[in-house]
């Protein structure tokens, strides 16, 4: 059995702190760049439907 990778990665964007927890399973069925794609697409449905 495969462990779940697990990263932190901390930005500050001005004033602000985020710390950025990032957890995924080496025998996923989606890359990286699929989940981006997906969520970038569910906002862009939802800031559509908000304009509406």
């Amino acid at each position: 059995m495969q462990k779940d990778i697990t990263s932190a990665t901390e930005y500050k964007i001005g004033n602000t702190t985020y710390i950025v927890n990032v957890k995924f399973t080496p025998n996923c069925k989606e890359n990286i760049s699929d989940v981006v794609r997906r969520l970038i697409e569910r906002d862009i449905e939802k800031q559509s439907k908000q304009a509406a």
